[in-house]
């Protein structure tokens, strides 16, 4: 069957200290791990049209009062957007100078996805000792309400690849190489992924995604500094503050593409927990670092515990599901269309399913089979005894199709469901990691191709679980139309048009029909019958 869809869319001689905060171009690594302060620290928390800006300097007690001057520039055309006071300088008892001030009102270009617009904040601190600091920067808004993600005010599907590097195996050389990055992301933003996750922090990354409008979702992917899987902790509370906000969401803070912050990440025992002992005392501590950290930045929003926080606290509500790989099947993905799978507080939260999928194919296309894994099992259940000269095609064939599948319920189950906000499948994208020189060897699989499909942003994905009909029997296929037009526009006028092609190619039978408006964001559906 061939199908389609049709429609319309309504500087002196002055000694100067300089901090590149955020990194421009920085090739260091920061993972999140215990890091000693030693110079002074910019963060720049941006909405649409106004930056907040905390400046700390340590051991810096001759800044007492000093005035602090900002200017932002466009990076697009270095034009200036704004140049004022933005406070003094204060010092606490430890002898750390801050400033905390706010600049509001500006006319700033927004960051999007689409347009991703930088700006560059220069502050300056006059004193006896010039101290001159700079972060680059973007405008926007990220939030949560009634159950949405909203960038910019609008609601936002996250669509989603879990499985990047660094870290994955690809060379040292690569890791932190530019020309191997911007190609890696422009291909992923080519078959509609919009938002990744990385295993360790790294600026090179970061600053790439700000350029070519990657959202990430970032963050601590473990157990906080102190914790164990079953208990919160054992640091004091302040400690444990101090280490997200220096390590791990410090880093990020003044990244626009960051829009999502994980505080901590649940798999089996080895992460941090709510299905064993100290759960209490593990959702108390959560809930409790939520609360500090969003009142320090509420320019993103949070997912305290990643896979089975359940939306106890924080923003959104994150589930882990493998159906269709080691148990269950791709069905399985039909329960979300019920927020009761997710929710465990009253309050309406975005749903994303931030690991999905699975199905681990290696360099030539199999089941990765590797011992005391979940993949033998896997590969007996979805290949088979099939011939050894299928089991690659076999084991690619429906990896892609299984992405599919749950890409394409998830989203266009928004119909029951509206809360349903993104997935990233977990998997493996491409053939080759090791050895490679450049983005080019690493070929993607045949679930690039699918993701291509499953994630444009208008979607018509069919329904029809007739397999096996009589000649002359009427079937009754489901159309799907889920609106994520990039530019926001609603959907009128629409015609569903379908063609019924026989395995030599000739067409036998083809019509269409009217279809319902879709507005932006929603998905409607109608059954079509042959």
């Amino acid at each position: 069957m061939r199908f389609g869809l049709f429609g319309s869319k309504n500087v002196g001689t002055t000694t100067m200290l300089l901090l590149a905060a955020a990194s421009l171009h920085a090739q260091d690594e920061v993972a999140p791990t215990a890091r000693k302060q030693v110079g002074p620290v910019l963060y720049a928390f941006t909405d649409t049209t106004s930056v907040r800006v905390d400046l700390v300097v340590p051991k810096a007690a001759e800044l007492r009062g000093a005035t602090a001057r900002g200017k932002i520039y466009s990076l697009a055309d270095e034009s200036l957007l704004w140049s004022g006071d933005i406070g003094s300088m204060t010092v606490d008892t430890q002898g750390n100078a801050h400033l905390e001030g706010k600049v509001s009102n500006l006319k700033a270009k927004r960051w999007t996805p689409q347009s991703p617009s930088l700006y560059r904040l220069e502050v300056e601190v006059n004193a006896t000792t010039n101290l001159k600091t700079v972060a680059r920067i973007g405008f926007r808004s990220v939030s949560a309400k009634n159950g949405q993600i909203l960038l910019n005010g609008k609601p936002i599907f996250l669509k989603g690849n879990a499985i990047n590097p660094p870290d994955r195996n690809i060379p040292d050389s690569l890791e932190e190489n530019r020309r191997f990055v911007e190609p890696y992301v422009r291909y992923l933003k080519s078959v509609g992924v919009n938002i990744i996750r990385l295993t360790r922090h790294s600026q090179v990354w970061f600053d790439v995604c700000d350029e070519l409008g990657m959202m990430l979702f970032q963050g601590n992917y473990g157990t906080p500094k102190g914790a164990k899987p079953t208990a919160a902790p054992s640091i004091p509370l302040s400690e444990s503050m101090q280490w997200y906000k220096d390590d791990v969401l410090g880093p990020l803070a003044n990244h626009p593409s960051v829009v999502v912050y994980v505080l901590s990440n649940e798999q089996a025992d080895k992460e941090i927990g709510y299905l064993s002992t100290g759960a209490d005392q593990v959702g108390k501590f959560l809930a409790t670092a939520y609360d500090s950290l969003h009142a320090w930045d509420a320019s993103r929003v949070y997912i305290t515990n990643a896979g089975y926080g359940f939306g106890r606290s924080g923003d959104i509500c994150d589930l882990h599901r493998y159906w269709g790989w080691y148990y269950n099947s791709f069905l399985s993905f039909y329960t979300m269309r019920y927020p009761s799978t997710c929710w465990r507080t009253p309050v309406a939260q975005p749903m994303t399913m931030t690991e999905n999928t699975g199905n681990y194919t290696g360099i030539d296309g199999r089941f990765n089979l590797v011992s005391n894994t979940k993949q033998p099992d896997s590969q007996l259940n979805w290949t088979g005894h099939a011939p050894d000269s299928e089991q690659s095609a076999r084991a690619l064939a429906y990896q892609a199709w299984m992405g599919g599948q749950a890409i394409e319920i998830f989203r266009r189950s928004r119909e029951q469901n509206p809360n349903l906000a993104g997935l990233t499948p977990f998997t493996i994208l491409f053939h080759n990691w090791h050895g490679i020189t450049r983005f080019e060897d690493m070929k993607p699989k045949p679930l690039g191709a699918q993701y291509g499909v499953s994630y444009q942003p208008v979607l018509l994905s069919w329904e029809l679980w007739t397999s096996q009909v009589y000649a002359g029997t009427t079937i009754k296929p489901v159309a799907h139309v889920v609106n994520d037009d990039e530019k926001f526009t609603d959907l009128k006028g629409l015609k569903v048009r379908w063609v019924i092609v026989d395995s030599s190619g000739v067409n036998r039978a083809q019509a269409s029909v009217s279809f319902p408006d879709v507005k932006y964001y929603a998905a409607r559906s109608k059954q079509v019958p042959f």
